[in-house]
């Protein structure tokens, strides 16, 4: 990486007008050489990981800094869609779940770093919700497991379809977690005080609709944080006490004085730092004019991508690497245009277009493409009002 907690080592590429730095202490959501602001708006409050890797919570219109939770390490500026968790009872087992018992122990830290919210099940015992999906095929399930002393590691979900079974799930808190059937993409997290955060997806026969059954069972395990949404891929927790709970989408974005002061209009160079966890596309940044037919786009399919639109007409389109999926973990790219071309570089490697035809934008937005947030977080975007070369690009992105 080119940056730590905002480094100026980009400088040696010239001055860039915007520089936002979402990572480490001096974090924010201000331009690091102006005075312009990035504008966010959620119309609801949304978890993230603090610091010291316990769940925090943000509220309306709050920005949240997510961190790894198992080293603390700073991530950057968290962008998610709206999700509904429909687990209606997400942490408290002795109601709203049926068949058989759970057992509350007050001492146990949850996740969050509290007490008194932690159940384990009796041995032999099972419980179990019943949830309502409204028509999808697909849905993410997550839930975090605790190992209780003496007892055995691996911890049991089941999920059904209305009705059809889709087959047991077996959580380990060590080994390998690689779901199978009608599951996949596992995931298993640490977090502080023994916690593990496990996640995967469920397909079904069918579309989960009403009368759907989550079990938890096979273990006296600690569990805590019950989560089901429609989606392929898992978001930050969304608490819920005897009702499905709706996280608002997260809106960043710079319009007005906050855009027209930094940008440069017919060339620039963009360079982002972001954290990609799901294999759908993510839009990082997006350039318009509020349509969506005149644009500069970066995008992660194709091991990112470039994008110019103007008048509806495509441009450019340049991928920096064809034929690579898309990567996943902390990366770094950059791309530059003018009306003699664009380029795109990713890992050193880059792609080029002769030509481009630049629209005219009046606003920038930040993990979204036309009100559709993705699952992303970014740690670092910055931009220069003049078209860097293809060996700069190359030479950023390593």
């Amino acid at each position: 990486m080119a940056t730590e907690y905002g480094g100026n080592t980009y400088n040696k590429y010239g001055q860039p007008s915007l520089d936002l730095v979402f990572t480490g202490p001096k974090k924010s959501l201000k331009n690091r050489v102006g005075n312009q602001q990035v504008e966010f708006t959620r119309a609801s409050t949304a978890t993230y990981v603090g610091r010291d890797g316990l769940i925090k919570t943000s509220g309306e219109d709050e920005p949240r800094f997510d961190h790894d939770p198992a080293t603390g390490e700073s991530l950057g500026l968290l962008i998610e869609e709206s999700r509904t968790n429909l687990i209606t009872q997400s942490e408290d087992l002795s109601t709203t779940w049926f068949n058989g018992s759970s057992t509350l122990d007050p001492a146990i830290t949850n996740p969050v770093g509290n007490t008194g919210t932690v159940y384990y099940l009796p041995a032999g015992a099972e419980r179990l919700i019943v949830w309502n999906g409204t028509g999808s095929s697909t849905v993410a399930v997550s839930v975090f497991i605790k190992q209780r002393d003496g007892e055995v590691s691996t911890h049991v979900i089941q999920v059904w379809q209305s009705g059809a079974f889709l087959g047991n799930v077996q959580c380990p808190l060590s080994g390998d977690f690689t779901p199978t059937g009608n599951y996949s993409n596992g995931v298993r997290t640490a977090y502080p005080n023994g916690w593990f955060k496990f996640s995967f997806t469920a397909t079904g026969p069918g579309t989960f609709g009403t009368g759907c059954r989550l079990d938890t069972e096979q273990s006296t395990n600690y569990t805590w944080g019950y989560q089901i949404e429609e989606g392929s891929f898992p978001t930050s927790y969304i608490p819920t006490s005897g009702s499905t709970v709706t996280r608002s989408p997260d809106i960043a974005q710079m319009t007005g004085d906050n855009f027209s002061s930094w940008y440069g209009g017919l060339a620039g160079t963009y360079t982002v730092e972001a954290l990609n966890k799901t294999t759908i596309n993510q839009y990082p940044i997006v350039c318009d004019d509020g349509t969506t037919g005149n644009r500069v786009l970066f995008a992660t399919s194709g091991a990112y991508q470039l994008q110019i639109k103007n008048n509806g007409s495509t441009s450019v389109q340049l991928d920096a690497q064809p034929g690579v999926g898309q990567p996943q973990g902390m990366t770094k790219y950059a791309g530059s245009y003018s009306p003699d071309g664009a380029s795109i570089a990713y890992g050193g490697v880059s792609n080029t277009d002769s030509t481009a035809d630049i629209p005219q934008c009046i606003r920038l937005q930040i993990g979204q493409f036309s009100g559709d947030s993705r699952n992303v977080t970014i740690s670092r975007i910055s931009y220069y009002p003049q078209r860097l070369t293809d060996l700069e690009l190359q030479t950023i992105t390593l």
